[in-house]
């Protein structure tokens, strides 16, 4: 009797556990508690990479509106700049005023002060966007209505310094109404200003033909603009208006100026 306790003793003791309708022993539910936490451990990791990665796309996302807002930003003022210019030269061309110097425009079109400080060119990360989005039509065109418009400033520049050096060789004028002065000129004087006249006429033409030129292309590059960023984002919340009518130099484009309102 003594020796079959013992032997009875020395049998291991195991237990089973139950939990969710499932009987597993103490070893097999230590297995199953160690996959599931390392399965938790993988689907946590998993969803913490996809939560980085949407944010990181999410950002993304809003930098590159941010950077094509500035594009259009630059489309539009370069426009407006342009449109500014020209809405001046339309009123001066076409105020009902008795001009008496042969017709000639510049007579009729007074200086206007344009700001020294060059257009904003783009940047590389407004060029990668414009690229990225394979947009190299509008990329090249707004460039050159940078580039024109530079020029425009230059030339509205240089016809304010060419008027002021013309005025300047005029005998003292015998009426003014504030803003027009008349000149009583002999021959010999008329002949010395002619050639310099003719010459400033000459740049205005030039600078109607690039200012008129710049305004219809401008209105063109909103409309590029506008589909470029709408097909790239698939929505925009920018729409920029424009009204050319008011800046429309086509009429005045190399067009002399109705003599019969003008005397020789």
């Amino acid at each position: 009797m003594r020796n079959d306790i013992r032997r009875l003793g020395a049998l291991p003791m195991e237990h089973d556990y139950t939990a969710l309708g499932l009987s597993l022993d103490a070893g097999s539910w230590a297995d199953w508690f160690a996959g599931t936490m390392s399965l938790g451990a993988v689907v946590t990791a998993l969803m913490g990479y996809w939560v980085v990665h949407r944010q990181r796309v999410a950002d993304l996302n809003d930098r590159e509106k941010r950077v094509a807002e500035s594009v259009g930003w630059n489309a539009l003022q370069t426009f407006n700049d342009t449109a500014t210019i020209a809405k001046h030269l339309k009123e001066s061309l076409e105020a009902d005023v008795d001009v008496r110097f042969q017709g000639r425009k510049f007579a009729r079109v007074r200086p206007l002060g344009i700001p020294s400080k060059p257009t904003a060119d783009l940047n590389q990360e407004e060029v990668g966007l414009l690229l990225k989005a394979r947009a190299p039509e509008l990329l090249m065109e707004l460039q050159d209505a940078i580039a024109r418009y530079d020029s425009i400033r230059f030339a509205m520049q240089e016809y304010k310094s060419r008027h002021e050096a013309l005025y300047q060789l005029m005998p003292t004028p015998i009426a003014t109404d504030g803003a027009r002065m008349t000149h009583e000129l002999t021959r010999e004087e008329h002949d010395k200003v002619t050639p310099y006249a003719v010459m400033l006429d000459v740049l205005l033409e030039s600078i109607i033909d690039l200012v008129a030129e710049g305004v219809e292309k401008g209105a063109s590059l909103l409309i590029l603009y506008g589909g470029a960023v709408k097909v790239y984002f698939g929505a925009w919340h920018l729409e920029f208006s424009k009204d050319v009518a008011v800046a429309d130099l086509t009429v005045f484009r190399s067009m002399p100026l109705d003599r019969s309102k003008v005397s020789p």
